[in-house]
């Protein structure tokens, strides 16, 4: 778990998009939740990973993508010209590696959805806020008019 979260800490947390850091943790989320519920499954175990495709552009390229796909046990493998990165849960240690990072990106995905959530809330909530304000001011600039028209007619 420790090799998981020095990769998390030194280069996944840094990446500055947040949408981009969100992808990465989820697309291996599923990869790896999808690895260990059907171990039997090649489709589940074999990800077509040339450039190009989702899994190089949302994962590889990313900072710490690699790195953690490389701790998790995830192999690349080329067969007849394409690429694939390959997961063998049948071996113990890529087993034990899958489950630690099914864990860590568990519990990273729970806290980055809550930060994207937010982040897409806050700007929504700051336009009602000005508005408001804005209704605010432009009552008060009224009331202000009528003041003065009934102080000028005196």
């Amino acid at each position: 778990m420790k090799a998981f979260r020095r990769i998390y800490d030194s280069k996944v947390r840094k990446e500055v998009n947040l949408k981009v850091m969100t992808t990465l943790i989820r697309t291996l989320h599923v990869i790896v939740k999808n690895a260990l519920e059907h171990p039997d499954e090649p489709k589940y175990l074999r990800i077509p990973g040339g450039e190009g495709k989702k899994f190089h552009q949302n994962v590889i390229t990313r900072k710490g993508g690699l790195e953690f796909v490389i701790a998790l046990g995830i192999r690349k493998r080329t067969e007849n010209g394409a690429v694939f990165w390959v997961i063998d849960p049948s071996k113990p240690n890529n087993l034990h590696a899958l489950q630690e990072g099914l864990s860590l990106l568990s519990e990273k995905k729970g806290i980055l959805e809550d930060r994207v959530k937010a982040a897409t809330v806050a700007p929504q909530k700051k336009k009602i806020q000005d508005k408001i304000r804005a209704e605010v001011a432009l009552a008060r600039f009224q009331e202000d008019r009528e003041d003065r028209a009934r102080f000028d007619s005196k």
